[in-house]
């Protein structure tokens, strides 16, 4: 949650903890901090979104926040081929508190997150 505005971390880590996140709202309007969202270029394809979250330093395992991958871990180029573009409101973690990913239901909704 350390990429979520302050005045929301601790509503939105009690909803996540009791299995209760509001999709819609992750979906269409997410509580995040722009200042730290990079927007991914549009034109970009998967692999170069993998590539750039390595050089980031992305792990090669993601963790699912919020959507499809909730609660699972799995590999990052899986990852990204189930989340990047797929419109649902998904929030994956790289490395906590430092480099995730987020994708928008809307399009070109999809974000780097990283400090």
């Amino acid at each position: 949650m350390g990429f979520v505005v302050p005045e929301r971390r601790e509503r939105e880590r009690l909803l996540l903890s009791r299995g209760d996140v509001d999709s819609s709202v992750w979906a269409h309007n997410p509580p995040l901090q722009e200042t730290l969202m990079f927007q991914v270029p549009p034109q970009w394809r998967a692999e170069e979104l993998i590539a750039d979250l390595h050089r980031r330093g992305a792990p090669d395992v993601a963790v699912g926040i919020i959507g499809q991958l909730a609660g699972q871990a799995v590999p990052l180029a899986e990852a990204v081929d189930r989340v990047f573009h797929a419109f649902y409101g998904d929030l994956i973690s790289l490395v906590p508190g430092r480099l995730a990913y987020y994708d928008g239901e809307w399009k070109n909704a999809n974000y780097v997150l990283s400090r």
